[in-house]
């Protein structure tokens, strides 16, 4: 992208790009094959489409070697809860660690009282 890219109109441009001159971003855009090497570019500085031939019998072995779910997955630590039914903005629950929370003491005063 470069600065005449930027429309005009647009306040911020004389404010943070009037002491930029020619790119704001060189892009640097590649095309890199399942075993990480690269098979297009990288075009820096310049306005271009890449293209490459890509074999799809190689995305077989590299979805394996990176289990992005598997070995982040910490079921002892996180948990996944969907709420189907409506629920409210705010919730006090019970602090586990100091006693019972606001909450509870309110319903208790009013119980007794």
């Amino acid at each position: 992208m470069q600065k005449d890219d930027v429309p005009d109109r647009l306040a911020f441009k004389e404010k943070y790009l009037a002491a930029v001159e020619g790119w704001i971003n060189p892009g640097d855009s590649v095309i890199v094959d399942p075993d990480g090497k690269v098979v297009a570019g990288p075009a820096s500085q310049a306005e271009t489409i890449l293209y490459a031939e890509l074999d799809r019998a190689k995305i077989t072995g590299p979805r394996w070697q990176l289990d992005v779910a598997g070995h982040y997955a910490r079921p002892d630590i996180f948990e996944l809860i969907v709420h189907r039914g409506p629920k409210p903005l705010l919730t006090v629950s019970l602090d586990q660690g100091e006693g019972e929370s606001t909450e509870a003491h309110s319903r208790e005063a009013r119980a007794t009282s």
